[in-house]
């Protein structure tokens, strides 16, 4: 969890945050990768209590996004070259997803749609996990 790979009391603080690891599993899954998370048990065999609360924190996030990163696999590339957006495929490669890393509630610009990689023409909608809400969304190309 990003501190030692055996347990060290009051190591805790140098673990890293459910968001880092989420990021790390979305970078390594798009990669065509995988991620092996080092669970730290006590002495006594338990987790700390800020281990349940980052495990719990993925499963959330986990419980929105999942299927953007289980049973995916990786596209013709792994970001879009900012760093910032991943892109994984559905099994059957009828469902592609872009996972933005950066998230700022600002209009997101995806370059690498706009390339020859994808044909747009034969796009039919484009949702967010985990809202209802249908998205506004259109093509600029430049």
């Amino acid at each position: 969890m990003g501190a030692d790979w055996y347990w060290i009391r009051n190591a805790a603080s140098r673990y890293m945050s459910a968001q880092s690891a989420i990021h790390m599993l979305i970078d390594a899954v798009s990669k065509d990768g995988n991620l092996l998370l080092n669970v730290p048990l006590t002495p006594d065999g338990e987790l700390e209590p800020e281990t349940i609360s980052m495990l719990t924190e993925m499963g959330k996030c986990l419980d929105i996004i999942g299927e953007a990163v289980f049973s995916t696999r990786c596209w013709m590339v792994a970001d879009d070259g900012d760093g910032g957006i991943r892109f994984t495929r559905s099994k059957d490669n009828t469902v592609l997803y872009v996972t933005n890393l950066g998230w700022s509630n600002d209009l997101l610009r995806v370059r690498t749609l706009g390339s020859s990689r994808i044909d747009l023409k034969t796009l039919t909608s484009v949702s967010l996990l985990g809202s209802s809400v249908l998205q506004d969304w259109r093509w600029e190309f430049h």
